[in-house]
Formats: structure tokens, sequence, C-alpha cells
């Protein structure tokens, strides 16, 4: 019988999964707190807004069929509300996304890719799936990017 992890790419073997923080019941539980805001997984602590809410009830009657995939209703709203161009509008579900999506389109195998030691791990993960060689740099002291170090690799 082939094993699995046998069959994909290599790069994906030294991703490493992602593992969340404590829940916000976790901590408060764990520190004796009343109240905690969970910031630490980039997530908003404010539940939607009642515009939102609205948007998603209405939106329940078109959920059998495919959203339109480049967005393009919604990039024009923004783009008329920031003085943007729509095709200026990159718009992903989540920074993730973005980031993904960017690599993708720039990163070749063999490449290598500059990022700070202390920085979102996606960058990372994404840059190694695409076969490149990732370089850390390190943040100097006072948690600045030191870029005479980039410049110099």
């Amino acid at each position: 019988m082939v094993k699995f992890d046998q069959t994909y790419r290599k790069e994906v073997n030294i991703t490493q999964p992602y593992i969340q923080g404590e829940t916000e019941d976790e901590v408060r539980r764990k520190y004796h707190l009343d109240k905690v805001v969970k910031l630490g997984s980039n997530e908003n602590p404010y539940a939607p807004y009642y515009h939102s809410k609205n948007a998603m009830i209405h939106s329940i009657s078109t959920l059998n069929r495919y959203p339109e995939d480049d967005f393009v209703n919604m990039k024009k709203l923004l783009a008329d509300e920031t003085g943007l161009k729509p095709e200026n509008v990159a718009l992903g579900s989540g920074a993730g996304n973005i980031i993904e999506t960017i690599s993708k389109m720039f990163i070749n195998e063999g490449d290598e890719v500059l990022i700070a030691k202390q920085s979102y791990r996606l960058y990372r993960e994404v840059s190694k799936l695409m076969g490149a060689k990732v370089i850390e740099i390190p943040l100097t002291a006072d948690y600045q990017f030191d870029l005479d170090q980039f410049e110099q690799k």
C-alpha cells in the first residue's frame, strides 16, 4: 500500500502545521482573569457589524451558486471609496490567501527569499512550499528591519 506522505511534493514535508493559540476561555481559566480580549491570532474581537450580518443573511439564498471569482463589484466599490483603480485592488479570503497568491506568482523553485526572522510564519512556509531557500534576517535590537543586512544578502 502506498503511503500518502510519500506521494506528495517534498516541500510539503518541510512545512509545519499551524498551531492555534489558546482560546479566550483557556486564558481566562489559566490566569484567573474575568475579561480577555484575544488579539494574538489576528482575529477581530468584535462581532460582525449590523450591515455585515444583514448581508450574510441575505446571501444565504444564493449559497447554491459559486461566487464571482474576481470580485468585480466589490473591487469597484472599494476603488470608488478609496480613489484607486479597480485593477489596483487585490482581494482574498484573508491575508494568507493574498500572500499565497503573490508567492505563486513570483517565487520559483531555487529562489532565495529574504524574510525577517521574527515575522509572520506564513512567509516562511509558503516560500518553502514553493521550493525557495529561505534566508532569515534578525530584527535589530529595537525590533526594526535591519535594512543593511537585507541589502548585503
